[in-house]
Order: C-alpha cells, then sequence, then structure tokens
C-alpha cells in the first residue's frame, strides 16, 4: 500500500528576503559612511593625514607649478602653520616665511574656502607681465571685474611684511594689512580693511559685487606719504549705485582741495557727466620721492575739467595752469565705439595761438591697430628769458605761423611727415619732417631745418627692439639753432655724428648699460654772440669711457682728454672758463688745471686751480682756489681747497680745507685733514687723521 508522500511547506512570505537584502544593505551603507568619517577625520585631523592632502594638492598643480614648504605644524582642520612657502606657476612666484590658517571646512563643500584667521609674514610675490591685448575702454566691460577659481573668505587678515614686484621690479611695499575680506567670482567684500604700505597709508569698507548688476557701496581713504617738510596729499573715494544709476566721488587735499565727481545713468548707453577741479595740485604730493628724500621744487597745477556725453560720444572743454603756463581745452568732441576712437577735433589753447587735432585710431586688430591723426598749430609764440650776461639786450621771441604734422599707417607700416614755418625778427625759418617705420624702428628720411643763410639736416635710423639702437648724423651750415632753442641764437657750420646701442642684459640680469661713439670733427661760428671752435669725440661701453674736447667758445679756453672708468686718466686745462660763455644766467670765471689718475676708488690728484666772481643760480663765492698734489699711496704731498664769501646754502665768510701727506706711508684715509669755516656767528675748526 502506497504511503501518501509528505506535504510541502509552504513558501516563506517575501517580505522576509527583501528585510534581510535591506538589512545587509544599510549594515554596508553604514559600514562605508563609518569608513568614510574615519578617513576624513584621519585627513583632516591627523599629521599623517594632512601630509597626504598636502602631496595631493602639490600632485594636482598646472603643469609647470611647483608648491614647497620647510615646515608645517597642525593638522588641516586648523590651525595649520607653514613655514619657508615657496610657490612658483608661470612668473607668478609668492614666497612667505610663515602661512598661518584657521580654517572653516564646513563651507568647501560649497566650493569656498573660509578662514577664521589668515597670517602672513615676511613674504614676497613676483608677477609677470600681463599678455592681454590692448583694448580701449567699452560699457561696461571697462569696471573691474573679480575673477576667482575658489570664494575665498577670511574674517581676520593680519599680513606683516608683503613685498610686491612685477618682474623683478619694485610695485608697492605692504608693511602691515589688518581686516576681513571675502572675494569669490563677480564678488568683493572688505571689512574695515586696513593698508599701510610705502605708497601710502589706505583704508577700504564696503561691497562692490559685479555679479547684481555692478552693485557699489564702497568707501576708500588713502593718505599719501609725503616729501621731507612737505603736508601728506590725503584722498577718499566713494562709489555708490549700480548700472542704473552710479555715482563716484573723489576729494582730497593735495595741498589744495581737490574735488571730483562723475555720474553714469542708464544701464545699457549711459548718459555721464565728470567734473574734475583744483586750484593748486602738487603731482609730487601724488607721487613722492623716496623717503628721506628733500621735497623737489613743484610748480602747483590749477585746472577746471568737465566732460558729458552718453555711451562713448564725449564734449570736453577745461584749463590749466602752472606757473606762466596756460592752457585752454576749447569744447571739443572725442568718440569711442567699437575699440574706434575718432578726434573730430580737440582743440587747445596755449603760448597765444591754437592747435587742433583730428583723426581716428582703430583698435578692432589688437595686434595691429591702425592710425590716421592729423594735427595742425597757428600762432604759437616762445619768449625765451633774457641772456643775464647781456644787461639791457631784448629777448626777440619765435613765432610759430602754422605748422602741420601727419601720421598714418599701422604698428607694421607707419609713415610720418611734417612741415612748420617759423618766424624770428621779421626773418622765417622752414622745418621738414620725414620718418617711416614699424614697431621696432624707424627710418628719419628727412630731418631740415633751414634758416636764413643757413640749414640743419638730420638722417639716421633709430630701433627700440629688440634694444635701443642708432645711427644718426647731421650736417650743420650757418645753422641758427634760436629759431629752435630761443635764447641760443648763432651761426653753426660743421658735422656731427653719433652711433650705439643699448647692451643685452644678460639671463635675468639687469643691461650693463650702453656702447656709444659720438664724433665732432669741427664746430665753427658763433653761439649766443660769442665765436664757437669745438671738436671732440667720445666713446663709452658700460662703465668704461674716453674722450677728448677743444672748445674755444668766446673768451673761454677749454681742453681736456681722459678715461673714466675702473681707472681714471683725466687731465682738464682751463685757461680760462668763463661761465657764462657755457651756462646763461651764470658768472665768474676759472682758471687752471686738474689731473686725475689712478683706480677709480683710490685716485691720484693734482690740481692749479682759482676762480672769481663765481655765480650759478644760488650758489655763489667771490674765490675760490684747489691748489696742491695728492696720491693715494706713498709719502708727501698736500693740496688745499680755500674759498672767500661762498654761499652753498649757507652763508660763509671763509673756509680753509688742506689735506696733508706726511711720512709714514699710507693710504689717503691715513692722511691728515684739516678744515676751518669762518660765518658771522663764529669760526668752527676741525681736523682728522
Amino acid at each position: 500500500m502506497n504511503q501518501p508522500s509528505p506535504a510541502t511547506p509552504p513558501p516563506r512570505p517575501r517580505f522576509y528576503r527583501r528585510r534581510r537584502f535591506w538589512v545587509g544593505s544599510g549594515l554596508a551603507v553604514f559600514g562605508l559612511v563609518l569608513l568614510l568619517l574615519v578617513a576624513l577625520y584621519w585627513l583632516l585631523q591627523t599629521v599623517a593625514g594632512r601630509d597626504v592632502l598636502l602631496a595631493q594638492v602639490v600632485a594636482r598643480l598646472p603643469a609647470g607649478a611647483s608648491f614647497t614648504w620647510g615646515e608645517v605644524d597642525g593638522p588641516v582642520a586648523g590651525p595649520l602653520t607653514l613655514r619657508n612657502v615657496d610657490f612658483r606657476y608661470q612668473d607668478i612666484h609668492f614666497t612667505a616665511e610663515r602661512v598661518y590658517l584657521e580654517p572653516d571646512l564646513r563651507p568647501l563643500l560649497g566650493r569656498k574656502l573660509q578662514l577664521d584667521a589668515l597670517e602672513v609674514s615676511n613674504a614676497t610675490l613676483n608677477l609677470g607681465k600681463s599678455e592681454e591685448p590692448f583694448e580701449l575702454p567699452s560699457w561696461p566691460e571697462s569696471l573691474p571685474q573679480i575673477e576667482m577659481p575658489l570664494a575665498i573668505q577670511a574674517d581676520r587678515i593680519a599680513v606683516d611684511g608683503l613685498r610686491v614686484t612685477q618682474l623683478q621690479q619694485p610695485m608697492i611695499e605692504l608693511r602691515r594689512i589688518r581686516g576681513g575680506l571675502e572675494m569669490a567670482n563677480g564678488e568683493l567684500r572688505t571689512r574695515q580693511l586696513v593698508v599701510d604700505s610705502d605708497r601710502g597709508d589706505f583704508r577700504i569698507d564696503g561691497d562692490y559685487v559685479p555679479a547684481q548688476d555692478y552693485k557699489a557701496d564702497l568707501t576708500v581713504s588713502a593718505v599719501l606719504p609725503a616729501p621731507r617738510g612737505r603736508t601728506p596729499a590725503s584722498v577718499g573715494l566713494v562709489a555708490r549705485g549700480d548700472l542704473a544709476r552710479m555715482e563716484v566721488a573723489i576729494a582730497g587735499r593735495a595741498p589744495a582741495p581737490l574735488h571730483a565727481s562723475l555720474v553714469f545713468t542708464g544701464r545699457d548707453d549711459p548718459r555721464w557727466e565728470l567734473k574734475a577741479r583744483s586750484e593748486a595740485l602738487d603731482l609730487s604730493l601724488l607721487l613722492p620721492p623716496a623717503e628721506g628724500a628733500a621735497a623737489p621744487a613743484s610748480e602747483p597745477i590749477a585746472f577746471d575739467f568737465s566732460a558729458s556725453g552718453k555711451g562713448g560720444d564725449a564734449r570736453l572743454s577745461g584749463s590749466v595752469k602752472q606757473g606762466e603756463l596756460q592752457a585752454t581745452l576749447q569744447p571739443s568732441h572725442v568718440v569711442l565705439k567699437d575699440q574706434v576712437l575718432s578726434v573730430d577735433p580737440l582743440v587747445i589753447e596755449a603760448f597765444d595761438g591754437r592747435a587742433q587735432l583730428r583723426g581716428s585710431a582703430d583698435f578692432r586688430d589688437a595686434e595691429n591697430a591702425t592710425f590716421r591723426f592729423a594735427v595742425n598749430a597757428h600762432g604759437l609764440s616762445f619768449v625765451p628769458a633774457p641772456d643775464p650776461a647781456s644787461p639791457g639786450a631784448q629777448a626777440v621771441p619765435v613765432h610759430l605761423q602754422e605748422a602741420s604734422l601727419g601720421i598714418a599707417g599701422n604698428l607694421k607700416a607707419w609713415a610720418a611727415i611734417g612741415r612748420a614755418t617759423l618766424e624770428r625778427d621779421a626773418q622765417r625759418a622752414e622745418l621738414v619732417f620725414d620718418a617711416r617705420g614699424n614697431d621696432q624702428r624707424a627710418q628719419i628720411r628727412q630731418l631740415q631745418a633751414t634758416t636764413p643763410g643757413g640749414s640743419l639736416d638730420v638722417t639716421g635710423d633709430v630701433a627700440w627692439v629688440p634694444e635701443l639702437d642708432w645711427d644718426v648724423q647731421a650736417e650743420l651750415a650757418g645753422f641758427d639753432p634760436g629759431y629752435f632753442a630761443p635764447g641760443w641764437n648763432g651761426n653753426l657750420s660743421g658735422r656731427i655724428a653719433s652711433k650705439g646701442r643699448q647692451l643685452p642684459a644678460p639671463a635675468g640680469g639687469v643691461s650693463p648699460g650702453y656702447e656709444a661713439t659720438a664724433e665732432i670733427p669741427g664746430i665753427k661760428g658763433r653761439l649766443r654772440e660769442r665765436a664757437i671752435d669745438a671738436r671732440g669725440k667720445f666713446a663709452l661701453r658700460g662703465t668704461q669711457g674716453e674722450g677728448e674736447l677743444a672748445l674755444a667758445l668766446g673768451n673761454s679756453r677749454v681742453t681736456a682728454k681722459g678715461k673714466v672708468g675702473d681707472r681714471l686718466d683725466i687731465d682738464a686745462q682751463l685757461q680760462p672758463l668763463q661761465l657764462d660763455d657755457l651756462l646763461p644766467g651764470a658768472a665768474g670765471t676759472l682758471r687752471g688745471e686738474v689731473k686725475v689718475s689712478g683706480r677709480s676708488d683710490a685716485p691720484d690728484i693734482s690740481a692749479d686751480l682759482g676762480g672769481n666772481g663765481l655765480r650759478w643760480n644760488d650758489w655763489s663765492a667771490d674765490s675760490l682756489s684747489l691748489r696742491g698734489r695728492l696720491p693715494w699711496r706713498g709719502s708727501g704731498g698736500d693740496l688745499a681747497l680755500q674759498g672767500r664769501a661762498l654761499n652753498v646754502g649757507a652763508v660763509l665768510d671763509g673756509v680753509n680745507t688742506f689735506f696733508t701727506r706726511q711720512p709714514p706711508p699710507g693710504t689717503l684715509y691715513a692722511a691728515r685733514a684739516q678744515a676751518e669755516a669762518e660765518a658771522a656767528a663764529g669760526t668752527v675748526a676741525g681736523g682728522s687723521r
């Protein structure tokens, strides 16, 4: 009898297998997340992880870039300190003795590097030359752009010592920076940013956001360094608005009040108005000399300028005055559109006459811009200062009757042609100019000046790429330079020739100077009502030079020859030299000879020179003498410098200075020197060995 087969067990519910699958998957994901968190913690919070991350940063730098450091302390999560940092990429080179970071890593998920603190000490930044092609301004693209590969926010910046150069040439030295800064593509936000530099002390606060319709709410103030003894210039800038309406105002003192305002109204093709004025602007206060230098003699400039227009169509007018010079910009018209600049016309009145510029320049092909301009002038007058050496003589003005200059072509091939007519004392002179060239050199085909009874002809070549190079000749035949250099009237005949070049610089170095020659076979005639007979030749290579000169001018007779450089060999004889022959406004006579020989840092000096009634600018001396012989080495010799009634910035009744060498042999530094100065307040004497 067959037994029945056991019943097949019912299948397990399908959801049980699903639950087991999801439990297994969840455990795997949890384990993976946990592993990632551990790895992330290891990377950010451990020294070993930091080293791995920094190695990956170096490995992912662009080709040709390098990033090195000497020591590193702390994890990537911060605080992180790098010492002796060196970063190079193309022409950019950044170094820092110390870089300290306190990063906030969470914003990195949004491609933003946020630093609670950034400190940099003793850093340098060398920039390369921009390769961007030249472009004329356009709206609104010419407004400053902000482009950053990674958004950066530093809540507290502390920079102590950052020297910025371009191609190794100094640009600015940032001594101290404090404040907060946030930069991203199309965004700049500053919070009480304070910069102390060799170019001035700056304060920057506010926002400039090109990404939001160029919205601006920015304030900048600056106090610029002043030459010694001068009041520093102070300037402030405020920018408010966006493309719909933007106002920019500048105010300050340099030394008189300075005011400028610029208002744009309209988003795409704005109407705008610019006004600027000052009763006394001293440019030396805006571009001061090196620290500790004396204040330069600078004549303040008074100006009142205005411009207005729509888009690139501008109407200009204004005036400027500096000392006796005064010029007026008559209502003029300039148009800038699609990288084409048109001037029709620009009119300036000065020197009792008028000059007018018309033409255009097309920069659509930035590599080879084309241009065509014409300048016409008439009625300009130049009145030289009277010659103090000729009391009662009347200065004869020179009038520019008509002048025209045209230049046309492109940077690869251009031509400049001009002509001018001058008049002095009812006599006319003509000037003709013709030059052709490209972006590397120019050929002077004709530069001819014709004066009554004479002429000057100049021909030659001048190059500026790859280095300055020239070969120029001038022929004079009864030429009167007074038409072109008022006050230097004359009648000159002869020849002058010069050729030379700038010596190429070694790789990464500075040019050692120039190699040049000049020859004057003979110049004869008259100059400033004095007979002249001059000849000479000169040669220079780097710091080494030699030459000889024989000059007879008026009552002066000067001969000199010698070499300069590592060694000196100079022999000059003045038999005599009357200063008014050479320098208008000077007076007095020098007579005698001077010889200098030996190493440039240890020369032997021999002199027998005396002068009387000397005066030049504010310097003067009733009498002055230098007599004696003083060798640098060996024994024996003495040299005496004596003067009476001197004014050399201080008024002295007399000066007596003696240098004496006595055995045993030694050097000049061991020689005995004794000086005595007499003034109204008393006598001061001193000596040294």
